[in-house]
């Protein structure tokens, strides 16, 4: 697991781009549907010409996933009023990722970014009520897929691999 903070931005202004978020997602044609329960769109799907896709996902404040895996790569860039708590473990695909559980904490008010590779268990959670949230886009190789016309629109469900005993 990889993250950089790139900069600060000002208070009023990730108020503005969260609250702007929040209404084109409920308003707009992205395509809104949920990842483990949380607002997600795919904005760009793979295709024969162009390999990989681009996310947009939104965490509110006070929301957990569970802990998953995915078989690619991702890459993401978060920005957010509240901290951003990313769990991961680096144990193999069968084993309890609490067993090794690490966490970054992603600070509010700073544009981030992430990556980590393949089959790596992660989770992300937020824990302040006070705030609004952290949105986030990510970028997808094709996860082996060999089909990627018929990819719908769970992506980032129906290859996705969650820890079951929670």
């Amino acid at each position: 697991m990889e993250t950089i903070s790139i900069f600060h931005v000002n208070e009023d202004t990730v108020g503005q781009l969260l609250s702007t978020a929040l209404a084109e997602q409920c308003n707009s044609a992205w395509g809104m549907s949920t990842f483990n329960g949380l607002p997600t769109a795919m904005l760009f799907r793979p295709n024969s010409e162009m390999e990989g896709s681009f996310h947009y996902m939104f965490f509110p404040s006070s929301a957990q996933q569970r802990f998953h895996y995915h078989p690619g790569s991702r890459y993401l860039v978060l920005l957010g009023d509240v901290d951003i708590h990313v769990h991961y473990s680096n144990v193999g695909k069968e084993e309890c990722p609490y067993n090794d559980m690490n966490c970054i904490i992603l600070p509010k008010h700073t544009l981030c970014v992430v990556r980590f590779k393949p089959y790596l268990w992660h989770r992300f959670e937020t824990k302040d009520e006070r705030g609004t949230g952290v949105m986030a886009f990510s970028f997808h190789g094709d996860d082996q897929l060999e089909d990627t016309e018929n990819i719908t629109d769970d992506l980032m469900e129906e290859l996705t691999t969650f820890w079951e005993k929670e």
